[in-house]
């Protein structure tokens, strides 16, 4: 080719656009592989680690090569279900990533400093009706387990109730009918797993024990006037039946300060954390266009 054609050729725009294409091919990185997978020295020493931290000691030849074919399978997996959308479309896991960015944003930023004692307060004045203890009962029962003979059984036991009275500063223990001690004789009904007598139960307490429909019961019967030295009941559970003489009743009240402190500390610190994730969240929001039926929409935490 002649030197002057070749001139003009060098002068031509398409030749430069020409030129510069090629050379953003060259230069552009090209993405990585999706069908490749890589194990390099840095998987490999995370891998030895973790083992070695659990084991307390390095791993084998063997251990070291099923720990890297473990890897590499649960890589496949992984692209295979990122690549058949199931991230997109499975609501556990789509869940599941939703909470680890979460706890990512709870991290972000310094640490909140521990709450001090104005805090506490605060919190405790905003809100005293979350740290209240709940209306609770002592109590002592007579138990008649449940079986064939349940009611005749039930029946012969609740004739001899009225004469067994529960006597103050005996432990608890229901006599006999005629004992000179509550424990002269034997005690009336059967044995129950946690014993007869019970301190300081909330209605909550009772349902974990009891069953819901026994402690509702209770409680309810117990809020009325006629309580007094006398035994309720019977009241059915899963177990059989019981009896319950009520020895003292403690109404609801407010938590003092030092009774709520830990309560009061571990509610202050989630306050932080979720004004932690709500910033997360506004900052991610703002980085996206966001319309609702074509009209702008605002993302609330």
């Amino acid at each position: 080719m002649a030197p002057s054609r070749l001139g003009r050729l060098l002068r031509e725009p398409l030749v430069h656009f020409a030129w510069l294409a090629a050379l953003l091919i060259v230069l552009t990185p090209k993405p990585a592989d999706e069908r490749s997978i890589e194990v390099g020295e840095e998987e490999l020493a995370s891998l030895t680690r973790q083992f070695t931290l659990k084991a307390k000691r390095p791993p084998s030849d063997a251990e070291r090569a099923r720990l890297v074919n473990d890897y590499l399978r649960d890589e496949v997996l992984k692209r295979e279900a990122i690549a058949l959308g199931i991230h997109e479309t499975d609501p556990v896991v789509k869940r599941r990533l939703i909470q680890s960015l979460e706890y990512l944003a709870e991290a972000e930023g310094d640490a909140a400093p521990s709450p001090d004692d104005a805090d506490l307060r605060a919190e405790l004045a905003a809100h005293p009706e979350r740290y209240r203890v709940p209306e609770r009962l002592d109590f002592v029962q007579v138990f008649v387990r449940a079986g064939p003979d349940l009611e005749e059984r039930a029946r012969a036991v609740s004739a001899e109730l009225p004469a067994a009275a529960v006597v103050a500063g005996a432990g608890g223990e229901v006599p006999r009918p005629g004992a000179a001690t509550p424990v002269a004789q034997r005690q009336l009904g059967d044995a129950f797993l946690d014993g007869n007598r019970f301190k300081a139960k909330s209605e909550q307490q009772v349902a974990a024990r009891f069953g819901g429909a026994m402690a509702k019961a209770l409680f309810e019967r117990s809020r009325q006037a006629d309580v007094k030295d006398q035994w309720l009941g019977p009241f059915d559970s899963r177990f059989g039946k019981h009896w319950i003489w009520i020895t003292a009743r403690h109404p609801a009240r407010a938590q003092r300060f030092d009774e709520a402190r830990r309560e009061l500390e571990a509610e202050v610190l989630e306050h932080q954390r979720q004004a932690r994730r709500d910033a997360f969240v506004r900052k991610a929001a703002a980085r996206y266009r966001i319309r609702v039926e074509g009209n702008p929409w605002q993302v609330e935490p």
